[in-house]
């Protein structure tokens, strides 16, 4: 397992904060640097309780990255490495959903050794995603809603791993 662990590269511990909330609905994660955008996305979508309806671009620095499938002038986020999108940057964006414009702003909190653990690994937040279709009520219920479950990380980690694309993710 130590071999493993130093054939990885290092860890990125991320801070995600859905713009527009109050309280803010927050989400820790720790991805690898061998780790694509393209998983960053599909992590990010569990973790927002998003289901992959709308398109998607990340912003980081002047370069926006996403599907090539369905916009030829973004970088391709299947290629893209972590460690390699992220060098020497603080902060960036995910923008989901151009028509209602849901933006994550993402902080790299810290750039860790690497990890024994499956990637990518939500370790904390708070309040529930909004979902698919929703705006955000802040604190009221729209008519005829049903309230979604507080969060629960092990429910998104759950998710995460089903659509963990990489074998190396799930051990």
């Amino acid at each position: 397992m130590k071999e493993a662990a130093e054939k990885r590269t290092r860890t990125y511990q991320l801070y995600m904060k859905l713009k527009g909330t109050s309280p803010p609905l927050w989400r820790r994660l720790k991805i690898s640097g061998d780790s694509t955008l393209a998983e960053l996305h599909s992590a990010i979508q569990c973790l927002m309780d998003w289901e992959e309806e709308h398109l998607h671009v990340f912003r980081i620095g002047r370069k926006e990255y996403g599907n090539k499938n369905y916009d030829e002038d973004v970088i391709d986020e299947k290629c893209a490495k972590i460690e390699k999108a992220l060098k020497n940057v603080s902060e960036f964006t995910y923008v989901y959903d151009f028509r209602s414009e849901q933006v994550v702003k993402i902080s790299v909190e810290a750039i860790l050794p690497p990890e024994d653990l499956p990637y990518p690994v939500c370790t904390g937040g708070q309040r529930p995603g909004p979902g698919e279709y929703e705006m955000l009520w802040g604190d009221e219920e729209p008519p005829k809603r049903k309230r979604r479950p507080s969060f629960d990380p092990e429910t998104a980690n759950k998710c995460i791993a089903s659509w963990a694309p990489n074998p190396y993710m799930l051990h």
